[in-house]
């Protein structure tokens, strides 16, 4: 029994009490009309050096991008690269992979070396895969970025932050009791 205790103890001592995931981000691309556009976006994304892989869908104008691990991810090059291949951005979903993370009304949430603020007014727990939308002007289209622009603080006390906002379907959050 001491040897269960001691090494459940060692563990919890080397294990991240909260472990959060960037999984993969998931693009929507305005002006895709042929196979050679989508092409075109793949190849500048793919001049990113922290992208492992990415697969396009023409018919719904989207993409898919697999990160490589242990690697800081910037989100404004990826929106960049979509500009530079001569078209705009829909959308950049992050899909995280949360382990009973604790979050308040405006949470800061660390997920890797990075800071997201969720602007939804919840408390509660999130568990479980996520698809977070990022909110700002290279992240989507004008109009929409300004329905959110008077709602954007930063309460994490850190220099760069990402704002998101999540899909109700997939708002995984368990109310405390």
């Amino acid at each position: 029994m001491k040897i269960y205790i001691f090494s459940a103890f060692f563990l919890s001592l080397i294990l991240p009490l909260q472990a959060q995931q960037l999984l993969s981000v998931e693009l929507g691309v305005n002006g895709l009309t042929c196979s050679q556009c989508t092409r075109s976006v793949e190849m500048s994304l793919r001049k990113l050096d922290f992208i492992e892989n990415i697969s396009m869908n023409l018919a719904e104008t989207s993409g898919k991008i697999i990160l490589k691990p242990d690697m800081p991810v910037d989100f404004e090059k990826i929106a960049q690269a979509i500009v530079n291949a001569g078209f705009s951005v829909r959308y950049l979903k992050l899909n995280v992979a949360f382990e009973t993370y604790k979050i308040a009304e405006n949470a800061c949430l660390k997920v890797g070396e990075m800071y997201l603020v969720l602007l939804e007014k919840k408390e509660g727990f999130l568990n479980g895969e996520m698809s977070l939308q990022l909110i700002g002007e290279k992240f989507m289209p004008r109009k929409a970025f300004k329905t959110y622009q008077n709602q954007l603080s930063n309460p994490c006390q850190v220099k760069k932050v990402y704002w998101v906002t999540s899909e109700k379907s997939v708002f995984n959050v368990g109310l405390e009791k």
